[in-house]
């Protein structure tokens, strides 16, 4: 299943911070934010070298326990511009002078299978510049090239439009394709679980069940990560 040849960057925000627009309790949701980084990146690391992007340095801790996976501290501001300092990154190392295959992932595709993924990248190899949507066909859950210096991160609003026209090759998947399911909204959330994130979810109910209250609703915003 794994695809050796490529290198997948994987930003993923600080868990203090992430997912702030879950409606859950605020001692709950890092643990949920980092259960959704947690089983992105174990699926991702059965398909290639995983280059996680982080900006805390425990959720690093906690994502360099997985096999396959290396952990680099980003210190810039915005995601675009994490994903260049990854890119910085993986062009100082010796991977990128053997083939510079290079993919970025959401940190928020909990449900991910892992053989669609080697599957897509496989497509993927086929064109300079690739990308991936969600699946409302707005955002961007996969951006790949075949060369480093190919890759141009145009994430935002509209980021799957945005990469097109920067000149990335749609990639064309089924809607229900786990590769397209991040989580922006609380449907999302209940539809696309991987272990970690399923446990977490029971943890939620559970403290709603003991009349806590706790309701689980996502504001949609893309590529909140």
């Amino acid at each position: 299943m794994t695809s050796a040849l490529w290198t997948i960057l994987i930003p993923v925000k600080d868990t203090r911070r992430g997912k702030s627009r879950l409606d859950v309790p605020d001692d709950l949701r890092p643990a949920l934010a980092l259960a959704l980084a947690l089983d992105t990146v174990s699926a991702a690391a059965q398909c290639g070298r995983v280059l996680a992007l982080v900006e805390d340095e425990t959720d690093g801790a906690a994502l360099a326990g997985i096999a396959g996976v290396q952990v680099h501290r980003s210190r810039v501001a915005g995601l675009n511009e994490s994903i260049l300092d990854g890119v910085a990154v993986v062009s100082a190392s010796a991977v990128s002078e053997v083939t510079g295959f290079l993919a970025v992932l959401p940190g928020d595709l909990p449900g991910l299978d892992a053989g669609e993924l080697a599957a897509v990248l496989r497509r993927c190899a086929d064109h300079r510049f690739a990308v991936v949507p969600d699946h409302l066909g707005v955002g961007t859950t996969l951006l790949a090239a075949t060369r480093v210096g190919w890759l141009r991160p145009r994430y935002g609003a509209d980021s799957f439009r945005r990469h097109q026209r920067a000149g990335a090759f749609p990639i064309t998947l089924p809607p229900a394709s786990t590769l397209r399911w991040d989580v922006d909204t609380v449907d999302d959330l209940l539809t696309a679980s991987g272990p970690r994130t399923s446990a977490a979810l029971q943890r939620i109910t559970a403290g709603r069940d003991h009349g806590a209250g706790v309701g689980v609703t996502v504001d949609p915003c893309t590529e909140d990560s």
